[in-house]
């Protein structure tokens, strides 16, 4: 949610950015954000902070090659024609298509299953030690 939390607001609210996908949904901040939680809280959080943005952003160019909209992966470090996207929540969730939204619920049902069965093994292989 990391990308959303910074550039909708920007965007939708603040109205300082060209498109509601800049600056976070760009492979130079998730780089930089990941880096900075290696730093911070150490290799654990920072492969969990990796992988869930690096999934979000490929969702998002999942999202743009489906319907409008795109990830700007090098910005700002390469020039692009933005896409004039949506300036708010409704209008944003009318830029999903039924493809994507599939796509991405089940990204997220095989996410939370695997958090499960994780969580669920952990438990058991404790429980055996004792």
């Amino acid at each position: 949610m990391f990308p959303d939390l910074v550039d909708k607001p920007l965007r939708w609210l603040l109205r300082v950015t060209p498109n509601d996908r800049v600056p976070a949904h760009s492979g130079i901040a998730w780089a930089f954000t990941t880096a900075l939680i290696w730093r911070c809280g150490g290799s654990a959080l920072a492969q969990g902070w990796g992988v869930g943005y690096g999934v979000h952003l490929l969702c998002d160019a999942l999202n743009a090659s489906l319907n409008r909209g795109r990830v700007y992966w090098l910005w700002p470090f390469k020039r692009y024609r933005y896409h004039v996207g949506p300036v708010g929540l409704a209008s944003s969730l009318r830029d999903f298509g039924w493809r994507s939204l599939l796509i991405e619920g089940s990204l997220s049902l095989l996410g939370l299953v695997s958090l499960v069965t994780r969580t669920a093994r952990k438990h058991y292989d404790y429980r055996e030690c004792q």
